[in-house]
């Protein structure tokens, strides 16, 4: 019930309108899958409507760029969405997938991520969980970086389970 709800906000829309039927550029699944499928995550972690709307949004304005692309639009919703996905961008930002990351440990994430809003906790639970099963799916035995992104997925999982 709640992810036909969820398809049928403005959030859910915008996204799909900017991915229309494009595609991951290694995997070729269409990228309203990493939506879908994070959106099914967050609904068993019982999340509110305000972060999965939040959800919706996040890769509009997660990278630099697309925040410069995207930030008109952020006054057309809720603040408190816009505040969710703001916090999202600043705590997923702060550790990505980088040789200078590689050998991060928990207490790393602690001191350059810190602590993280329980619904933005749980937009990036979805989002790390789905984006490993993909990885595990289509790249787990042929990424140039298979071990370090191993590494960082469970790293991010581990953290974020440390908040609960």
């Amino acid at each position: 019930m709640l992810q036909h709800i969820i398809t049928e906000t403005r959030e859910y829309q915008e996204v799909s309108k900017v991915y229309g039927e494009r595609r991951a550029g290694r995997s070729q699944e269409l990228l309203m899958k990493h939506i879908d499928d994070g959106l099914a995550v967050m609904i068993n972690l019982d999340a509110s409507l305000n972060a999965l709307k939040a959800f919706c949004l996040h890769p509009l304005f997660q990278a630099d760029q697309d925040l410069v692309t995207y930030a008109p639009l952020a006054s057309t919703f809720a603040p408190e969405v816009i505040l969710l996905v703001m916090e999202y961008r600043r705590a997923a930002n702060a550790y990505l997938c980088k040789p200078h990351t590689d050998d991060w440990c928990i207490d790393d994430l602690h001191l350059h991520v810190g602590w993280i809003l329980p619904e933005v906790r749980k937009m990036l639970l979805a989002d790390k969980i789905q984006n490993q099963a993909d990885f595990l799916i289509h790249h787990a035995d042929t990424h140039i970086r298979k071990a370090e992104l191993k590494h960082y997925f469970q790293l991010w999982i581990d953290y974020l389970h440390t908040m609960e």
